[in-house]
């Protein structure tokens, strides 16, 4: 719409100096041209300017709004990563987990029937028993 407007000033110049064929005409009119020119080139320029920084917004907009998106798949695919590892742990290496008195309980029965079948040599290496608590000839 300016620009238009800025043609519109320039034909009514050219048309008054076609007119006059005098030298001081012809100078105003060269000037007036150069004067327009030059605010056609300023505006342009302000739009130009003005349409980047727009463009400068808007990409830094979605660049948040993909970081979060990128955020928000990081923790979802951490959170299956952690629910695939619990399944191969044992149940006692699952963060969270904790034993129960039953499972202790049956835990030292084993260790105490384990204590009670071995002796420690004189080397300090433990040997199954006999059946009667005797120990079996060493060899």
């Amino acid at each position: 719409m300016e620009k238009e407007r800025t043609e519109a000033e320039l034909k009514k110049c050219k048309a008054e100096c076609e007119v006059y064929k005098d030298d001081k005409i012809s100078a105003k009119y060269e000037l007036e041209k150069v004067r327009l020119d030059l605010k056609m080139w300023k505006e342009k320029e302000d739009v130009a300017v003005e349409r980047y920084e727009k463009r400068i917004a808007e990409l830094e907009r979605e660049k948040k709004d993909e970081r979060e998106l990128l955020r928000v798949e990081n923790l979802r695919i951490r959170e299956e990563f952690e629910k695939e590892r619990a399944k191969a742990l044992p149940r006692e290496l699952v963060p969270g987990f904790v034993k129960t008195d039953k499972s202790s309980r049956s835990t030292s029965r084993l260790s105490n029937v384990i204590l009670r079948n071995t002796k420690m040599n004189s080397t300090g290496i433990l040997i199954s028993m006999k059946e009667d608590g005797t120990t079996p000839v060493e060899n």
